[in-house]
C-alpha cells in the first residue's frame, strides 16, 4: 500500500478524514490477498463418489463353530461263553475225538452247542457236557491242548457270530445233529459218525 498523507476531504455529510479511507482499502486489499491463495479441494462429483473405496467395516466376530464331539467307540460284546465253556468244551474234544481231523474234532464240539440251542439237554454248556451218560469221553482230568482249545474256541466263536453247524458227509449229513457214536469208516478207522437220533 502506497503512502497516505493525511488529508481532509468534503462530502455531502461533513469532512471525512483521509486516513479512514486509506484503513478501509488496505484491508480490503488484504481480504482480495487471502482469497487468491491455494484453491480449496473440491467436492467430489456423484459419478466419483460412487467409485471410491468404501469406508472399512469393522471386523467382525467369527462365528461359534464347535465341532460336535466325536462319539465313544462302542463296546464289543461279551461273547454268550465263558473260559470255563472254552475248557470243558475243549476237554470233551480231547475225550471223543482225538487223533482225527480238526473239521471231525469240530463235529464233536457242535453236537454239544446243537444240544445246548435245543433246550433239551441242559441250560447252560457245562450242564450239557456233565450230565451224566451223554459225553462219556468228557473228563474234567483231560488236558487242554493248543490244539483241540483251537477247535473248541472256532466253534463257540461260529456260533456266538450267528453260524450254523456244519455238515461234513459222510460223518454228518446235515448240520442239525445232536448225537454221534463211533465205527469204522471206508478208510477202515475209526470215525465218529453224527445224527439227529441216537443209533
Amino acid at each position: 500500500m502506497g503512502g497516505c498523507n493525511v488529508k481532509k476531504t468534503r462530502s455531502s455529510t461533513g469532512t471525512i478524514p483521509f486516513l479512514a479511507l486509506c484503513i478501509v482499502a488496505a484491508a480490503s486489499i488484504a481480504v482480495n490477498t487471502a482469497g487468491s491463495g491455494a484453491p480449496e479441494p473440491a467436492a467430489l462429483t456423484a459419478p466419483e463418489a460412487a467409485l471410491a473405496p468404501a469406508p472399512a467395516a469393522p471386523d467382525a466376530p467369527a462365528p461359534y463353530s464347535a465341532e460336535a464331539p466325536a462319539p465313544a467307540p462302542e463296546a464289543a460284546p461279551e461273547p454268550p461263553y465263558t473260559e470255563q465253556d472254552v475248557e470243558m468244551l475243549a476237554r470233551m474234544v480231547f475225550g471223543e475225538a482225538r487223533g482225527l481231523p480238526p473239521e471231525e474234532q469240530a463235529l464233536c464240539a457242535w453236537t454239544a452247542i446243537n444240544r445246548l440251542e435245543s433246550g433239551r439237554f441242559g441250560a447252560t454248556l457245562e450242564d450239557v457236557l456233565a450230565a451224566p451218560r451223554q459225553f462219556v469221553g468228557y473228563s474234567p482230568n483231560h488236558p487242554v491242548t493248543d490244539g483241540v482249545r483251537a477247535v473248541a474256541e472256532g466253534a463257540l466263536a461260529a456260533w456266538a457270530a450267528g453260524e450254523p453247524a456244519p455238515a461234513l458227509p459222510p460223518y454228518a449229513e446235515t448240520g442239525s445233529y445232536l448225537y454221534f457214536s463211533g465205527a469204522r469208516g471206508g478208510d477202515g478207522r475209526m470215525h465218529n459218525f453224527f445224527g439227529e437220533e441216537w443209533r
